[in-house]
């Protein structure tokens, strides 16, 4: 007997995924419910419907942005870190995915979309510059917020002529 708009299914325990195209649509193939549909894009806030039933219809999901963490990426004498990794985490594990990294600008600009403004975060930024190891870190960075700015510093140790290492 067909159903008219939702049909009942068994309960199941399993993960489908599927990719928007350009215009935010997916095909999900089939799906069992009663279950959880999780939506994690990291342009987008992470959003979570439940579904008792199917609908043979389709389901309509309209993302809502989210906030944003914005800032830039500076080596020690004021001039713009370009090509460094900024790493944003959720130290709750909260977010979906819980880490994710963009590279800076040519002005050492970076930014993160779809997070939770009432959530905090934690940033690090890294890279190599002649050899050493350059690194930065804001443990508490909330969204929404100001801009936000990495001073980055030598990690690497500079050894002394004559000394032991």
């Amino acid at each position: 007997m067909p159903c008219s708009s939702s049909c009942p299914l068994p309960a199941t325990s399993r993960a489908v995924r599927a990719r928007s195209d350009g215009r935010g649509r997916a095909a999900f193939g089939p799906v069992a419910a009663p279950g959880v549909l999780r939506v994690s894009d990291p342009r987008f806030a992470n959003q979570q419907v439940e579904l008792q039933l199917v609908p043979q219809t389709g389901v309509e999901l309209l993302l809502p942005a989210g906030a944003s963490v914005l800032g830039v990426v500076l080596l020690p004498d004021g001039t713009p870190a370009t090509a460094t990794v900024v790493t944003l985490r959720d130290p709750a594990g909260r977010l979906r995915p819980g880490q994710r990294a963009v590279a800076t600008d040519a002005s050492g600009a970076f930014r993160f979309d779809g997070l939770d403004e009432t959530r905090d975060y934690v940033l690090f930024a890294t890279a190599n510059r002649a050899g050493h190891t350059w690194s930065a870190k804001l443990s508490r960075v909330t969204p929404g917020a100001a801009a936000v700015q990495l001073e980055l510093r030598d990690e690497d140790p500079v050894l002394q002529p004559g000394r032991d290492r």
